[in-house]
């Protein structure tokens, strides 16, 4: 029940504090790069102000709403000293992330993780220490609020809050990517956070624990296409305001595109076939009958990752219309969809209908992408790492009945990594901008680490014998 408090109280928060923002915070991160890239600092000082004078307001307008909506109704049933503290988190984590998102547009990665990294150790250090003192649910609330107000203290000096010369904002602009990117933020939740509302509504609470499981072992699978996304998003925006510059957003684009799939269609491989093991690795025996969902829900991981590629580009090129209308398709789709489907097939029909949404997400957010930038899925090297992958996985079936227990499937395991990874090298998939990235982690492995060091020296003399 307290880590019931604890969920509802954050999450009430945190949905708050970014509904607050209207999409201004998306509009920030899309207009700083340009404005840099365009030299206008004083535009950048001013588009921060507006911003912070405008989400200052509606955060208060809605935290004020929500105090009393708790207060008078409480119809999630939280404790008072739990309202009080969600009231409190609402402004500090709306500030706190917008302040990181200016550190982000201006692209002070190291600075963005660094601090991110001491708010989110302040969490788990209060958290812990509340806990042990015997404040129940107190503890980790208090806790989260501390490493928002660390954030928020750490990212003030940085960001340049300070205006130098007053102009005038053209809001119009400002609004054209903050409403489109608000309708998104809307329609991506209801995406990607109604499937256990909708199970829970039409089928029973088991088949609902068990779906929840496969679905939260299949998110592993979009987290390298996130990483990348995000690394790639204020870069694209900031090439959007330089004339001539579509080749280079293509090549960056396309580069990040095989990355995606060069590293993550090995990992749906191995969570596909090791299923059991990651469900008991998450979860407990009780859940192996969840492997049933995994496949339909890792690949529709893969879509919905490589998906957000074309549309955070199509937003990043100012196309934000396009944007938010593949989204808009896509869950118009599997809203009906996910309920048919559910009613007669229970957690099948909804893992099936997500996938096909995903896959129409992926086609339509493609073909959108494709009327302005020349984005393309390599055949050639698709079909490298798809026969590369099958030897792999050759491999794991081969020697399945040797593998009794987690602890021998992770030599396994390892060992098909090895063989994904040579059969790649002999087919040639490697290329000269492959070979820039093990120069780029050599020369940033300090000297001290020399087994790491000595390593990469090695496989960049042998990568240099096997490259395009």
């Amino acid at each position: 029940s307290e880590y019931g408090i604890i969920s509802t109280s954050v999450q009430l928060a945190t949905l708050i504090s970014y509904i607050s923002f209207f999409g201004l915070n998306r509009a920030t991160i899309k207009l700083i790069p340009e404005f840099l890239q365009q030299k206008q600092k004083t535009k950048i000082s001013n588009l921060i102000t507006y911003v912070l004078r405008k989400f200052t307001l509606t955060t208060s307008i809605l935290s004020l709403s929500l105090l009393l909506i708790l207060l008078f109704f409480n119809p999630v049933k939280l404790p008072t000293s739990a309202i009080i503290l969600t009231i409190m988190i609402i402004p500090t984590v709306a500030f706190a992330s917008y302040l990181s998102n200016i550190l982000y547009a201006h692209q002070l990665m190291k600075k963005y993780a660094g601090l991110n990294i001491i708010g989110q150790a302040v969490k788990v250090v209060v958290s812990f220490i509340l806990i042990t003192l015997g404040f129940s649910f107190l503890g980790p609330l208090v806790g989260f609020l501390f490493s928002y107000v660390t954030m928020m203290i750490l990212y003030l000096p940085i960001a340049p809050l300070k205006i130098v010369k007053k102009v005038k904002i053209n809001t119009k602009l400002v609004w054209k990517y903050a409403i489109p990117a608000f309708i998104v933020m809307i329609l991506s939740q209801i995406f990607t956070n109604t499937q256990f509302v909708i199970l829970s509504s039409f089928t029973t609470q088991e088949i609902t624990g068990l779906f929840a499981v496969a679905f939260k072992i299949s998110t592993f699978v979009v987290v390298i296409p996130n990483i990348l996304n995000n690394a790639l998003f204020p870069i694209t925006s900031q090439l959007s305001a330089v004339k001539d510059s579509k080749k280079q957003q293509e090549k960056m684009i396309n580069t990040v595109l095989r990355y995606t799939l060069y590293l993550t269609i090995p990992i749906i491989l191995l969570l596909a076939f090791f299923s059991k093991y990651a469900i008991i690795l998450f979860a407990n025996k009780s859940y192996v009958s969840a492997t049933f969902y995994l496949p339909y829900l890792l690949l529709a991981s893969l879509f919905l990752g490589i998906g957000n590629i074309f549309l955070n580009n199509l937003y990043a090129i100012k196309r934000p219309t396009d944007y938010r209308n593949v989204y808009l398709i896509t869950v118009l789709l599997y809203l009906p969809l996910a309920i048919l489907l559910t009613l007669n097939f229970n957690g099948f029909g909804l893992a099936i209908a997500y996938l096909a949404s995903t896959v129409m997400f992926f086609f339509i957010g493609f073909i959108k992408i494709r009327k302005y930038l020349s984005i393309r899925i390599s055949k050639s090297e698709l079909l490298k790492i798809l026969i590369a992958s099958s030897l792999s996985l050759a491999f794991l079936i081969l020697t399945k009945p040797f593998i009794h227990d987690l602890s021998l499937a992770i030599p396994f395991m390892t060992a098909s990594v090895s063989i994904y990874l040579f059969a790649l090298l002999k087919l040639r998939f490697y290329t000269k901008e492959d070979l820039e990235v093990v120069d780029f982690f050599l020369s940033k492995t300090p000297e001290r680490m020399k087994f790491m060091k000595n390593f990469l020296k090695v496989l960049r003399n042998y990568l240099v014998k096997h490259i395009r």
